[in-house]
Protein backbone atom coordinates (compact mmCIF):
# COMPACT_ATOMS: atom_id res chain seq x y z
CA UNK A 1 0.00 0.00 0.00
CA UNK A 2 1.42 3.38 -0.96
CA UNK A 3 0.41 5.37 2.16
CA UNK A 4 1.32 9.03 1.87
CA UNK A 5 2.56 9.90 5.34
CA UNK A 6 1.87 13.55 6.00
CA UNK A 7 5.16 14.24 7.74
CA UNK A 8 7.87 11.67 7.30
CA UNK A 9 11.30 13.24 7.88
CA UNK A 10 13.72 12.74 4.99
CA UNK A 11 16.98 11.07 5.95
CA UNK A 12 18.62 10.61 2.55
CA UNK A 13 17.39 11.91 -0.82
CA UNK A 14 19.16 10.76 -3.97
CA UNK A 15 18.55 11.19 -7.71
CA UNK A 16 19.12 8.33 -10.16
CA UNK A 17 18.94 10.23 -13.42
CA UNK A 18 15.49 11.75 -13.39
CA UNK A 19 14.15 9.32 -10.74
CA UNK A 20 14.27 10.70 -7.19
CA UNK A 21 14.59 8.34 -4.22
CA UNK A 22 14.24 8.98 -0.50
CA UNK A 23 15.67 6.56 2.12
CA UNK A 24 14.19 6.94 5.63
CA UNK A 25 13.32 5.28 8.92
CA UNK A 26 9.67 5.85 9.93
CA UNK A 27 9.34 7.94 13.11
CA UNK A 28 7.77 6.55 16.27
CA UNK A 29 10.38 3.93 17.11
CA UNK A 30 8.16 0.92 16.33
CA UNK A 31 10.52 -0.22 13.55
CA UNK A 32 14.17 0.47 12.88
CA UNK A 33 14.07 -0.80 9.30
CA UNK A 34 14.96 1.55 6.47
CA UNK A 35 12.25 2.39 3.92
CA UNK A 36 12.69 3.62 0.35
CA UNK A 37 10.35 6.10 -1.34
CA UNK A 38 10.45 6.59 -5.15
CA UNK A 39 8.72 9.62 -6.65
CA UNK A 40 6.75 9.31 -9.90
CA UNK A 41 8.08 11.74 -12.57
CA UNK A 42 5.59 14.58 -13.12
CA UNK A 43 4.93 13.70 -16.78
CA UNK A 44 3.91 10.15 -15.79
CA UNK A 45 1.49 11.03 -12.97
CA UNK A 46 -1.47 10.29 -15.22
CA UNK A 47 -0.56 6.60 -15.19
CA UNK A 48 -0.67 6.20 -11.40
CA UNK A 49 -3.12 6.55 -8.53
CA UNK A 50 -0.37 7.98 -6.28
CA UNK A 51 2.60 10.31 -6.72
CA UNK A 52 5.09 7.99 -5.01
CA UNK A 53 5.93 4.36 -4.23
CA UNK A 54 7.10 3.24 -0.78
CA UNK A 55 8.68 -0.07 0.21
CA UNK A 56 10.45 -1.50 3.25
CA UNK A 57 14.03 -2.68 2.69
CA UNK A 58 13.48 -5.11 5.63
CA UNK A 59 16.87 -4.30 7.15
CA UNK A 60 18.40 -1.94 9.71
CA UNK A 61 21.77 -2.12 7.97
CA UNK A 62 22.25 1.12 6.04
CA UNK A 63 24.58 -0.33 3.39
CA UNK A 64 22.29 -3.29 2.67
CA UNK A 65 19.28 -0.94 2.68
CA UNK A 66 20.93 1.27 0.03
CA UNK A 67 21.60 -1.78 -2.17
CA UNK A 68 18.01 -2.99 -1.92
CA UNK A 69 16.74 0.55 -2.48
CA UNK A 70 18.87 0.84 -5.63
CA UNK A 71 17.35 -2.41 -6.97
CA UNK A 72 13.85 -1.06 -6.31
CA UNK A 73 14.71 2.20 -8.05
CA UNK A 74 16.02 0.26 -11.07
CA UNK A 75 12.80 -1.73 -11.22
CA UNK A 76 10.65 1.43 -11.11
CA UNK A 77 12.93 3.21 -13.62
CA UNK A 78 12.31 0.45 -16.15
CA UNK A 79 8.60 0.70 -15.48
CA UNK A 80 8.71 4.48 -15.98
CA UNK A 81 10.55 4.01 -19.30
CA UNK A 82 7.84 1.66 -20.56
CA UNK A 83 5.13 4.10 -19.49
CA UNK A 84 6.95 6.93 -21.26
CA UNK A 85 6.75 4.91 -24.50
CA UNK A 86 2.98 5.30 -24.24
CA UNK A 87 3.29 9.08 -24.38
CA UNK A 88 4.38 8.94 -28.03
CA UNK A 89 1.53 10.19 -30.14
CA UNK A 90 -0.76 11.04 -27.22
CA UNK A 91 -2.67 14.28 -27.75
CA UNK A 92 -5.00 14.27 -24.79
CA UNK A 93 -2.67 13.33 -21.95
CA UNK A 94 -2.69 16.60 -20.01
CA UNK A 95 -5.17 17.09 -17.14
CA UNK A 96 -7.90 19.59 -17.87
CA UNK A 97 -8.02 22.73 -15.75
CA UNK A 98 -11.22 22.69 -13.73
CA UNK A 99 -13.22 24.99 -11.48
CA UNK A 100 -14.14 23.21 -8.27
CA UNK A 101 -17.76 22.78 -7.26
CA UNK A 102 -19.49 20.62 -4.66
CA UNK A 103 -20.19 17.80 -7.11
CA UNK A 104 -16.61 17.54 -8.36
CA UNK A 105 -15.19 17.71 -4.82
CA UNK A 106 -17.49 14.86 -3.80
CA UNK A 107 -16.43 12.78 -6.82
CA UNK A 108 -12.68 13.17 -6.20
CA UNK A 109 -13.12 12.55 -2.45
CA UNK A 110 -15.13 9.40 -3.17
CA UNK A 111 -12.40 8.09 -5.46
CA UNK A 112 -9.66 8.95 -2.94
CA UNK A 113 -11.46 7.14 -0.12
CA UNK A 114 -12.08 3.99 -2.14
CA UNK A 115 -8.50 4.00 -3.49
CA UNK A 116 -6.90 4.23 -0.04
CA UNK A 117 -9.00 1.39 1.32
CA UNK A 118 -8.32 -0.76 -1.72
CA UNK A 119 -4.58 -0.22 -1.32
CA UNK A 120 -4.96 -1.38 2.27
CA UNK A 121 -6.73 -4.52 1.02
CA UNK A 122 -3.85 -5.26 -1.35
CA UNK A 123 -1.22 -4.63 1.32
CA UNK A 124 -2.89 -6.92 3.85
CA UNK A 125 -3.16 -9.72 1.30
CA UNK A 126 0.57 -9.51 0.51
CA UNK A 127 2.10 -9.31 4.03
CA UNK A 128 3.33 -12.57 5.56
CA UNK A 129 5.77 -11.56 8.30
CA UNK A 130 4.93 -10.21 11.81
CA UNK A 131 7.38 -7.35 11.39
CA UNK A 132 5.55 -6.20 8.26
CA UNK A 133 2.25 -6.08 10.15
CA UNK A 134 3.84 -4.06 12.96
CA UNK A 135 5.29 -1.54 10.52
CA UNK A 136 1.97 -1.29 8.68
CA UNK A 137 0.01 -0.65 11.90
CA UNK A 138 2.54 1.94 13.08
CA UNK A 139 2.27 3.90 9.82
CA UNK A 140 -1.53 3.92 10.09
CA UNK A 141 -1.29 5.28 13.66
CA UNK A 142 1.19 7.99 12.68
CA UNK A 143 -0.92 9.02 9.68
CA UNK A 144 -4.01 9.32 11.90
CA UNK A 145 -2.08 11.51 14.34
CA UNK A 146 -1.03 13.81 11.49
CA UNK A 147 -4.61 14.01 10.18
CA UNK A 148 -5.94 14.98 13.61
CA UNK A 149 -3.35 17.77 13.77
CA UNK A 150 -4.46 18.94 10.32
CA UNK A 151 -8.08 19.12 11.44
CA UNK A 152 -7.13 20.98 14.62
CA UNK A 153 -4.49 23.40 13.29
CA UNK A 154 -5.32 23.61 9.58
CA UNK A 155 -2.70 25.68 7.70
CA UNK A 156 -0.43 25.87 10.73
CA UNK A 157 -0.18 22.06 10.98
CA UNK A 158 3.35 20.76 10.15
CA UNK A 159 2.17 18.54 7.29
CA UNK A 160 -0.33 20.93 5.67
CA UNK A 161 1.68 21.91 2.57
CA UNK A 162 2.68 18.31 1.89
CA UNK A 163 -0.93 17.16 2.21
CA UNK A 164 -2.17 19.86 -0.18
CA UNK A 165 0.52 18.87 -2.71
CA UNK A 166 -0.45 15.19 -2.38
CA UNK A 167 -4.19 15.62 -2.93
CA UNK A 168 -3.72 18.09 -5.82
CA UNK A 169 -1.40 15.58 -7.51
CA UNK A 170 -3.99 12.87 -6.89
CA UNK A 171 -6.59 15.04 -8.64
CA UNK A 172 -4.16 15.47 -11.56
CA UNK A 173 -3.88 11.69 -11.83
CA UNK A 174 -7.68 11.65 -12.12
CA UNK A 175 -7.43 14.19 -14.97
CA UNK A 176 -8.26 17.39 -13.02
CA UNK A 177 -5.79 20.28 -12.82
CA UNK A 178 -6.80 22.31 -9.74
CA UNK A 179 -5.72 25.94 -9.46
CA UNK A 180 -4.32 26.74 -6.00
CA UNK A 181 -6.22 30.05 -6.22
CA UNK A 182 -9.56 28.30 -6.75
CA UNK A 183 -12.16 29.89 -4.39
CA UNK A 184 -13.28 26.43 -3.22
CA UNK A 185 -9.78 25.04 -2.58
CA UNK A 186 -10.30 25.18 1.20
CA UNK A 187 -13.52 23.14 0.92
CA UNK A 188 -11.67 20.65 -1.29
CA UNK A 189 -8.83 20.26 1.24
CA UNK A 190 -11.33 19.83 4.10
CA UNK A 191 -13.17 17.12 2.17
CA UNK A 192 -9.94 15.27 1.40
CA UNK A 193 -8.85 15.45 5.06
CA UNK A 194 -12.18 13.95 6.12
CA UNK A 195 -12.00 11.04 3.67
CA UNK A 196 -8.36 10.31 4.56
CA UNK A 197 -9.30 10.25 8.25
CA UNK A 198 -12.26 7.97 7.43
CA UNK A 199 -9.96 5.62 5.48
CA UNK A 200 -7.27 5.42 8.19
CA UNK A 201 -9.83 4.96 10.97
CA UNK A 202 -11.21 2.02 9.04
CA UNK A 203 -7.69 0.63 8.60
CA UNK A 204 -7.07 1.03 12.33
CA UNK A 205 -10.23 -0.90 13.16
CA UNK A 206 -9.05 -3.67 10.85
CA UNK A 207 -5.72 -3.74 12.69
CA UNK A 208 -7.67 -4.21 15.94
CA UNK A 209 -9.38 -7.30 14.55
CA UNK A 210 -12.68 -5.85 13.31
CA UNK A 211 -14.23 -6.85 9.96
CA UNK A 212 -14.33 -3.21 8.92
CA UNK A 213 -15.13 -2.09 5.38
CA UNK A 214 -16.63 0.88 3.58
CA UNK A 215 -20.39 1.29 3.63
CA UNK A 216 -22.40 0.46 0.51
CA UNK A 217 -21.92 3.24 -2.04
CA UNK A 218 -18.55 4.32 -0.59
CA UNK A 219 -16.39 1.62 -2.15
CA UNK A 220 -17.28 1.43 -5.79
CA UNK A 221 -18.39 0.01 -8.03
CA UNK A 222 -15.14 -0.85 -9.78
CA UNK A 223 -14.67 -1.72 -13.44
CA UNK A 224 -14.40 -5.41 -12.55
CA UNK A 225 -17.86 -5.28 -10.98
CA UNK A 226 -19.20 -3.47 -14.05
CA UNK A 227 -17.81 -6.28 -16.24
CA UNK A 228 -19.64 -8.88 -14.14
CA UNK A 229 -22.95 -7.04 -14.57
CA UNK A 230 -22.33 -6.59 -18.30
CA UNK A 231 -21.66 -10.32 -18.72
CA UNK A 232 -24.94 -11.20 -17.00
CA UNK A 233 -27.21 -8.60 -18.58
CA UNK A 234 -25.74 -7.00 -21.69
CA UNK A 235 -23.08 -9.17 -23.35
CA UNK A 236 -23.67 -10.21 -27.00
CA UNK A 237 -25.55 -13.49 -27.46
CA UNK A 238 -23.10 -14.80 -30.07
CA UNK A 239 -20.47 -16.84 -28.12
CA UNK A 240 -17.58 -15.80 -30.34
CA UNK A 241 -18.39 -12.07 -30.12
CA UNK A 242 -19.04 -12.36 -26.40
CA UNK A 243 -15.67 -14.00 -25.83
CA UNK A 244 -13.73 -11.43 -27.88
CA UNK A 245 -15.52 -8.49 -26.23
CA UNK A 246 -14.85 -9.89 -22.75
CA UNK A 247 -11.16 -10.37 -23.51
CA UNK A 248 -10.83 -6.79 -24.80
CA UNK A 249 -12.70 -5.28 -21.86
CA UNK A 250 -10.41 -7.15 -19.46
CA UNK A 251 -7.47 -5.65 -21.33
CA UNK A 252 -8.84 -2.16 -20.61
CA UNK A 253 -9.46 -3.00 -16.93
CA UNK A 254 -5.89 -4.23 -16.59
CA UNK A 255 -4.59 -1.07 -18.29
CA UNK A 256 -6.47 1.19 -15.84
CA UNK A 257 -5.61 -0.99 -12.83
CA UNK A 258 -9.35 -1.63 -12.29
CA UNK A 259 -10.48 1.92 -11.53
CA UNK A 260 -13.71 3.02 -9.98
CA UNK A 261 -16.30 3.32 -12.74
CA UNK A 262 -16.96 6.97 -11.88
CA UNK A 263 -13.22 7.67 -12.12
CA UNK A 264 -12.87 6.57 -15.75
CA UNK A 265 -12.30 9.54 -18.06
CA UNK A 266 -12.15 9.96 -21.83
CA UNK A 267 -8.42 10.35 -21.33
CA UNK A 268 -8.23 6.77 -20.01
CA UNK A 269 -9.98 5.48 -23.13
CA UNK A 270 -7.79 7.55 -25.44
CA UNK A 271 -4.57 6.51 -23.68
CA UNK A 272 -5.60 2.84 -23.86
CA UNK A 273 -6.33 3.05 -27.58
CA UNK A 274 -2.96 4.69 -28.18
CA UNK A 275 -1.27 1.96 -26.18
CA UNK A 276 -2.97 -0.69 -28.34
CA UNK A 277 -1.88 1.09 -31.51
CA UNK A 278 1.65 2.21 -30.68
CA UNK A 279 2.91 -0.18 -28.02
CA UNK A 280 0.98 -3.39 -28.74
CA UNK A 281 1.14 -2.50 -32.45
CA UNK A 282 -2.38 -3.66 -33.24
CA UNK A 283 -3.86 -2.79 -36.63
CA UNK A 284 -6.05 0.32 -36.84
CA UNK A 285 -8.92 -1.80 -38.17
CA UNK A 286 -8.64 -4.25 -35.26
CA UNK A 287 -8.92 -1.38 -32.77
CA UNK A 288 -11.75 0.39 -34.61
CA UNK A 289 -13.83 -2.72 -35.32
CA UNK A 290 -13.00 -4.79 -32.24
CA UNK A 291 -11.61 -3.07 -29.15
CA UNK A 292 -13.52 0.22 -29.28
CA UNK A 293 -16.97 -1.39 -29.86
CA UNK A 294 -16.34 -3.72 -26.90
CA UNK A 295 -15.62 -0.80 -24.58
CA UNK A 296 -18.60 1.17 -25.89
CA UNK A 297 -20.83 -1.82 -25.15
CA UNK A 298 -19.53 -1.94 -21.56
CA UNK A 299 -20.13 1.73 -20.81
CA UNK A 300 -23.43 1.85 -22.67
CA UNK A 301 -24.58 -0.80 -20.21
CA UNK A 302 -23.25 1.25 -17.29
CA UNK A 303 -25.25 4.29 -18.41
CA UNK A 304 -28.45 2.42 -19.33
CA UNK A 305 -28.57 0.33 -16.14
CA UNK A 306 -28.23 3.37 -13.88
CA UNK A 307 -26.36 1.23 -11.32
CA UNK A 308 -22.84 2.57 -11.74
CA UNK A 309 -23.02 6.30 -11.08
CA UNK A 310 -22.32 7.63 -14.57
CA UNK A 311 -24.68 9.44 -16.92
CA UNK A 312 -22.43 9.54 -19.98
CA UNK A 313 -20.11 6.95 -21.47
CA UNK A 314 -16.41 7.94 -21.41
CA UNK A 315 -16.13 6.15 -24.75
CA UNK A 316 -18.76 8.40 -26.36
CA UNK A 317 -17.36 10.49 -29.19
CA UNK A 318 -13.95 8.81 -29.04
CA UNK A 319 -12.49 7.81 -32.39
CA UNK A 320 -9.62 5.36 -32.66
CA UNK A 321 -6.20 6.99 -33.20
CA UNK A 322 -4.48 6.77 -36.57
CA UNK A 323 -0.86 6.28 -37.58
CA UNK A 324 0.73 8.89 -39.78
CA UNK A 325 2.01 7.84 -43.21
CA UNK A 326 5.57 7.24 -42.03
CA UNK A 327 4.48 5.07 -39.07
CA UNK A 328 1.99 3.21 -41.24
CA UNK A 329 4.59 2.42 -43.90
CA UNK A 330 7.10 1.17 -41.31
CA UNK A 331 4.44 -1.06 -39.75
CA UNK A 332 3.60 -3.04 -42.89
CA UNK A 333 4.80 -6.62 -42.75
CA UNK A 334 6.87 -7.77 -45.73
CA UNK A 335 5.16 -10.20 -48.08
CA UNK A 336 7.77 -12.28 -49.80
CA UNK A 337 7.37 -14.06 -53.12
CA UNK A 338 8.02 -17.78 -53.54
CA UNK A 339 10.49 -18.87 -56.18
CA UNK A 340 10.68 -22.37 -57.65
CA UNK A 341 13.10 -23.51 -54.89
CA UNK A 342 10.63 -22.70 -52.12
CA UNK A 343 7.72 -24.22 -54.06
CA UNK A 344 9.64 -27.43 -54.78
CA UNK A 345 10.47 -27.65 -51.08
CA UNK A 346 6.74 -27.49 -50.26
CA UNK A 347 5.68 -30.04 -52.89
CA UNK A 348 8.41 -32.47 -51.77
CA UNK A 349 7.52 -32.14 -48.07
CA UNK A 350 5.32 -34.29 -45.83
CA UNK A 351 2.44 -31.93 -46.62
CA UNK A 352 2.17 -33.85 -49.91
CA UNK A 353 3.25 -37.26 -48.60
CA UNK A 354 -0.25 -38.72 -48.68
CA UNK A 355 -3.80 -38.32 -47.42
CA UNK A 356 -3.29 -40.62 -44.44
CA UNK A 357 0.13 -39.26 -43.48
CA UNK A 358 0.57 -36.81 -40.53
CA UNK A 359 1.81 -33.33 -41.35
CA UNK A 360 5.06 -32.73 -39.49
CA UNK A 361 4.64 -31.14 -36.06
CA UNK A 362 1.01 -30.27 -36.71
CA UNK A 363 -1.64 -32.18 -34.84
CA UNK A 364 -4.01 -34.42 -36.78
CA UNK A 365 -7.33 -32.73 -37.39
CA UNK A 366 -10.16 -32.72 -39.90
CA UNK A 367 -8.86 -29.83 -41.97
CA UNK A 368 -5.64 -31.72 -42.72
CA UNK A 369 -7.29 -35.10 -43.22
CA UNK A 370 -9.14 -34.10 -46.40
CA UNK A 371 -8.26 -33.26 -49.98
CA UNK A 372 -8.07 -29.49 -49.42
CA UNK A 373 -4.56 -30.09 -48.10
CA UNK A 374 -3.55 -31.32 -51.57
CA UNK A 375 -5.53 -29.03 -53.85
CA UNK A 376 -5.71 -25.60 -52.21
CA UNK A 377 -1.98 -24.72 -52.43
CA UNK A 378 -1.82 -26.14 -55.98
CA UNK A 379 -4.81 -24.11 -57.17
CA UNK A 380 -3.33 -20.95 -55.62
CA UNK A 381 -0.02 -21.64 -57.36
CA UNK A 382 -1.44 -22.43 -60.82
CA UNK A 383 -4.46 -20.08 -60.88
CA UNK A 384 -3.26 -17.15 -58.73
CA UNK A 385 -6.46 -17.33 -56.67
CA UNK A 386 -6.71 -15.89 -53.18
CA UNK A 387 -7.02 -18.39 -50.31
CA UNK A 388 -10.67 -17.63 -49.55
CA UNK A 389 -11.60 -17.78 -53.25
CA UNK A 390 -10.33 -21.37 -53.36
CA UNK A 391 -11.58 -22.62 -49.98
CA UNK A 392 -15.17 -21.41 -50.41
CA UNK A 393 -15.68 -23.05 -53.83
CA UNK A 394 -18.73 -25.23 -54.31
CA UNK A 395 -19.30 -28.04 -56.81
CA UNK A 396 -21.50 -25.85 -59.02
CA UNK A 397 -18.60 -23.37 -59.24
CA UNK A 398 -16.45 -25.94 -61.05
CA UNK A 399 -17.17 -27.61 -64.39
CA UNK A 400 -17.32 -27.26 -68.15
CA UNK A 401 -17.94 -23.70 -69.37
CA UNK A 402 -17.60 -22.63 -73.02
CA UNK A 403 -16.10 -26.03 -73.68
CA UNK A 404 -13.26 -25.90 -71.14
CA UNK A 405 -13.01 -26.98 -67.49
CA UNK A 406 -13.43 -23.80 -65.45
CA UNK A 407 -13.76 -22.26 -61.97
CA UNK A 408 -16.39 -19.67 -61.00
CA UNK A 409 -15.43 -17.02 -58.41
CA UNK A 410 -18.70 -15.53 -57.20
CA UNK A 411 -20.12 -13.72 -54.19
CA UNK A 412 -22.83 -16.38 -54.07
CA UNK A 413 -20.25 -18.81 -52.70
CA UNK A 414 -18.77 -16.42 -50.16
CA UNK A 415 -16.41 -13.49 -49.91
CA UNK A 416 -14.83 -11.79 -52.92
CA UNK A 417 -12.41 -8.89 -52.70
CA UNK A 418 -14.20 -6.61 -55.20
CA UNK A 419 -16.55 -6.66 -58.18
CA UNK A 420 -13.67 -7.48 -60.55
CA UNK A 421 -12.93 -10.61 -58.50
CA UNK A 422 -16.20 -12.23 -59.68
CA UNK A 423 -15.37 -14.19 -62.82
CA UNK A 424 -15.18 -17.52 -64.63
CA UNK A 425 -11.60 -18.63 -65.29
CA UNK A 426 -10.29 -21.71 -67.09
CA UNK A 427 -8.38 -24.34 -65.11
CA UNK A 428 -4.64 -24.55 -65.85
CA UNK A 429 -3.48 -27.67 -67.65
CA UNK A 430 -1.15 -28.62 -64.74
CA UNK A 431 -4.14 -29.05 -62.41
CA UNK A 432 -5.96 -31.15 -65.00
CA UNK A 433 -2.86 -33.33 -65.46
CA UNK A 434 -2.75 -33.89 -61.67
CA UNK A 435 -6.39 -35.07 -61.65
CA UNK A 436 -8.45 -32.04 -60.64
CA UNK A 437 -11.41 -32.89 -62.92
CA UNK A 438 -11.47 -36.45 -61.56
CA UNK A 439 -11.47 -35.13 -57.97
CA UNK A 440 -14.41 -32.83 -58.73
CA UNK A 441 -16.36 -35.67 -60.32
CA UNK A 442 -15.71 -37.90 -57.29
CA UNK A 443 -17.15 -35.22 -55.02
CA UNK A 444 -20.19 -34.80 -57.27
CA UNK A 445 -20.98 -38.50 -56.98
CA UNK A 446 -20.36 -38.54 -53.24
CA UNK A 447 -22.56 -35.51 -52.54
CA UNK A 448 -25.03 -36.20 -55.40
CA UNK A 449 -24.66 -32.76 -56.96
CA UNK A 450 -25.22 -32.47 -60.75
CA UNK A 451 -22.95 -30.38 -62.93
CA UNK A 452 -24.16 -26.80 -63.53
CA UNK A 453 -25.30 -25.67 -66.98
CA UNK A 454 -22.76 -24.16 -69.36
CA UNK A 455 -23.76 -20.48 -69.18
CA UNK A 456 -21.72 -19.63 -72.29
CA UNK A 457 -23.17 -22.36 -74.53
CA UNK A 458 -26.46 -23.78 -73.29
CA UNK A 459 -28.29 -20.54 -72.49
CA UNK A 460 -30.34 -19.15 -75.37
CA UNK A 461 -31.74 -15.65 -76.08
CA UNK A 462 -33.57 -14.11 -73.12
CA UNK A 463 -32.18 -16.71 -70.73
CA UNK A 464 -30.04 -16.03 -67.67
CA UNK A 465 -27.79 -18.23 -65.62
CA UNK A 466 -29.60 -19.63 -62.56
CA UNK A 467 -27.36 -21.05 -59.87
CA UNK A 468 -28.54 -24.50 -58.70
CA UNK A 469 -29.92 -24.55 -55.16
CA UNK A 470 -27.92 -27.62 -54.16
CA UNK A 471 -24.29 -26.53 -54.45
CA UNK A 472 -22.20 -28.90 -52.31
CA UNK A 473 -18.78 -27.88 -50.97
CA UNK A 474 -15.75 -28.64 -53.11
CA UNK A 475 -13.77 -29.13 -49.88
CA UNK A 476 -16.32 -30.22 -47.24
CA UNK A 477 -13.73 -30.38 -44.44
CA UNK A 478 -13.28 -26.57 -44.65
CA UNK A 479 -16.95 -25.70 -44.20
CA UNK A 480 -16.90 -25.24 -40.42
CA UNK A 481 -18.47 -22.72 -38.03
CA UNK A 482 -16.06 -20.02 -39.18
CA UNK A 483 -17.34 -17.45 -41.64
CA UNK A 484 -14.06 -17.56 -43.53
CA UNK A 485 -13.54 -21.07 -44.87
CA UNK A 486 -9.80 -20.53 -45.26
CA UNK A 487 -9.12 -19.63 -41.59
CA UNK A 488 -7.94 -22.93 -40.17
CA UNK A 489 -6.17 -24.32 -43.23
CA UNK A 490 -4.33 -21.03 -43.76
CA UNK A 491 -3.15 -20.98 -40.15
CA UNK A 492 -1.98 -24.59 -40.29
CA UNK A 493 -0.20 -24.05 -43.62
CA UNK A 494 1.61 -20.92 -42.43
CA UNK A 495 2.60 -22.68 -39.20
CA UNK A 496 3.95 -25.55 -41.31
CA UNK A 497 6.08 -23.15 -43.37
CA UNK A 498 7.64 -21.63 -40.25
CA UNK A 499 7.90 -24.60 -37.89
CA UNK A 500 8.59 -27.55 -40.20
CA UNK A 501 10.14 -26.00 -43.28
CA UNK A 502 11.85 -23.12 -41.42
CA UNK A 503 10.81 -20.54 -44.01
CA UNK A 504 11.74 -16.95 -43.13
CA UNK A 505 9.22 -14.34 -41.94
CA UNK A 506 7.18 -12.90 -44.80
CA UNK A 507 6.63 -16.20 -46.58
CA UNK A 508 2.96 -17.18 -46.26
CA UNK A 509 0.22 -18.81 -48.30
CA UNK A 510 -0.25 -15.47 -50.10
CA UNK A 511 3.29 -15.86 -51.52
CA UNK A 512 1.74 -18.27 -54.07
CA UNK A 513 -0.25 -15.40 -55.59
CA UNK A 514 2.87 -13.24 -55.78
CA UNK A 515 4.72 -16.10 -57.47
CA UNK A 516 1.88 -16.59 -59.96
CA UNK A 517 1.85 -12.88 -60.84
CA UNK A 518 5.62 -12.91 -61.33
CA UNK A 519 5.23 -15.89 -63.64
CA UNK A 520 2.51 -14.09 -65.62
CA UNK A 521 4.67 -10.97 -66.03
CA UNK A 522 7.58 -13.05 -67.32
CA UNK A 523 5.29 -14.88 -69.77
CA UNK A 524 3.68 -11.67 -71.05
CA UNK A 525 7.08 -10.00 -71.49
CA UNK A 526 8.48 -13.03 -73.33
CA UNK A 527 5.48 -13.21 -75.67
CA UNK A 528 5.70 -9.49 -76.42
CA UNK A 529 9.36 -9.83 -77.40
CA UNK A 530 8.53 -12.75 -79.69
CA UNK A 531 5.75 -10.76 -81.40
CA UNK A 532 2.79 -12.45 -79.68
CA UNK A 533 1.54 -9.95 -77.10
CA UNK A 534 -1.40 -10.75 -74.82
CA UNK A 535 -4.61 -8.76 -75.46
CA UNK A 536 -5.14 -5.76 -73.19
CA UNK A 537 -7.00 -6.68 -70.03
CA UNK A 538 -6.36 -10.43 -70.34
CA UNK A 539 -4.13 -10.55 -67.22
CA UNK A 540 -6.71 -8.58 -65.21
CA UNK A 541 -9.60 -10.81 -66.33
CA UNK A 542 -7.73 -13.96 -65.33
CA UNK A 543 -6.36 -12.62 -62.03
CA UNK A 544 -9.44 -10.67 -60.89
CA UNK A 545 -7.50 -7.42 -60.51
CA UNK A 546 -9.18 -4.05 -60.99
CA UNK A 547 -9.46 -2.91 -64.62
CA UNK A 548 -9.71 0.80 -63.77
CA UNK A 549 -6.49 1.62 -65.66
CA UNK A 550 -7.96 0.03 -68.82
CA UNK A 551 -10.85 2.48 -68.78
CA UNK A 552 -8.32 5.32 -68.76
CA UNK A 553 -6.67 3.85 -71.86
CA UNK A 554 -9.68 2.47 -73.75
CA UNK A 555 -12.37 4.83 -72.49
CA UNK A 556 -15.83 3.72 -71.37
CA UNK A 557 -15.85 0.85 -73.88
CA UNK A 558 -13.72 -1.16 -71.44
CA UNK A 559 -16.68 -1.35 -69.09
CA UNK A 560 -19.12 -2.66 -71.72
CA UNK A 561 -19.79 -6.20 -72.88
CA UNK A 562 -20.41 -9.50 -71.20
CA UNK A 563 -18.07 -11.82 -69.34
CA UNK A 564 -15.19 -13.18 -71.38
CA UNK A 565 -15.69 -16.93 -72.05
CA UNK A 566 -13.04 -19.14 -70.38
CA UNK A 567 -12.29 -20.76 -73.77
CA UNK A 568 -10.76 -17.45 -74.95
CA UNK A 569 -8.61 -17.17 -71.80
CA UNK A 570 -7.47 -20.79 -71.75
CA UNK A 571 -4.67 -20.54 -74.39
CA UNK A 572 -3.09 -17.62 -72.51
CA UNK A 573 -3.36 -19.20 -69.07
CA UNK A 574 -1.70 -22.41 -70.29
CA UNK A 575 1.26 -20.41 -71.64
CA UNK A 576 2.37 -19.87 -68.01
CA UNK A 577 4.89 -22.69 -67.67
CA UNK A 578 6.18 -22.34 -64.06
CA UNK A 579 9.70 -23.20 -65.12
CA UNK A 580 11.72 -25.61 -62.90
CA UNK A 581 8.76 -26.42 -60.63
CA UNK A 582 8.60 -30.13 -59.73
CA UNK A 583 4.96 -30.99 -59.14
CA UNK A 584 3.80 -33.43 -56.45
CA UNK A 585 2.45 -36.90 -57.12
CA UNK A 586 -0.98 -36.99 -58.90
CA UNK A 587 -4.07 -36.75 -56.69
CA UNK A 588 -5.00 -40.41 -57.28
CA UNK A 589 -1.66 -41.50 -55.81
CA UNK A 590 -1.90 -38.97 -52.96
CA UNK A 591 -5.27 -40.23 -51.74
CA UNK A 592 -4.04 -43.81 -51.76
CA UNK A 593 -0.90 -42.96 -49.71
Amino acid sequence: MKINRLQQPSRTETSYGEVKMNLFVPPGGKTKNWYVRVYVPSDLLKFYQEAEFKKSTRTTDRVLAEARAAAFVLEKSREFLSKRDLLKGFTSGQPQTVVLDASLIQKIAHIRLASLVRFDDEERSSMDEPEQWDEHDELIKLSLDDLKKLIARRKSAPGYERFVKTVIEFAQVMGYDIDKQDPMLAEFIDAMVRVEKRAYELMERRSQGELADLAEGESGPWLGELLQGWEKEHAPADPKTRSSYTSRIKNFIEFTDDKLVVAVEKKDVWDWLNKLLRVDKLAEKTITDGYLPALRSLFDYAVLSGKFGIKQSPAMGIQAPKLDKVESASRKKPRETFNYIYINHIFASVWYSGLTQPVGKLRTETVLAGNARYWVPLIACCQGLRAEEVCQLTLVDVGMQSGVFSIHITVESGRVKNEHSQRWVPVHKVLLDLGFAEYVESQRKQQQVPEAADMFVELGPGSRYVRPKKAGALFPELHTKFERKSNTLLQRFNDFLREDLAFENGYTFHSFRHYWEDSVRKTVASNSLSGHPWPKGMVERISGRSQAHLEKVEGSSAAYGGELPPSLMKPYLDQISFAKVVWPKPWADFQRS
